[in-house]
């Protein structure tokens, strides 16, 4: 398996990260969250608008994403790029299915009115401490 089959699936084995976002001024928050990945590394999130991540994706699409954080796990992916909102009915039920196919567990929250967000990373790397010390840029 190569490392970017290896990233690939450390990411899919989890089903949350932590998801920083940042105001139009640059005042930073960090969330854990739910997420779903597709294998070309697209990432989806659901958030309702009450919650400071809205807010601040509304004003500063940055993102930056981490998944894996426990030390007993000696590997972790960080994760950049643009969130994009989702408007679009046919790709929020395309986004709902992801969710019931591969984190199952945001299901329950689909009753809240949420908003449905997607992620094309720009950047990633993964680093995984039980082969190596160094990082692996994966993307770009």
């Amino acid at each position: 398996m190569n490392i970017k089959q290896e990233a690939l699936e450390f990411i899919k084995s989890h089903k949350e990260c932590v998801l920083a976002t940042a105001s139009s001024e640059g005042k930073p928050e960090a969330a854990t969250v739910l997420f779903a990945i597709e294998d070309d590394f697209t990432m989806y999130f659901g958030t309702d608008k009450k919650y400071r991540k809205y807010k601040n994706l509304a004003e500063n699409k940055n993102v930056a994403v981490v998944v894996g954080v426990a030390v007993e796990e000696p590997m972790s992916a960080q994760i950049e790029g643009q969130m994009e909102f989702l408007d679009d009915t046919a790709e929020i039920e395309k986004t709902k299915e992801i969710f019931k196919e591969k984190n199952p567990a945001m299901v329950p929250f689909f009753k809240f009115p949420l908003v449905f967000m997607r992620l094309k990373p720009t950047w990633l790397r993964f680093l995984d401490e039980t082969k190596s010390q160094e990082p692996f840029q994966i993307i770009p």
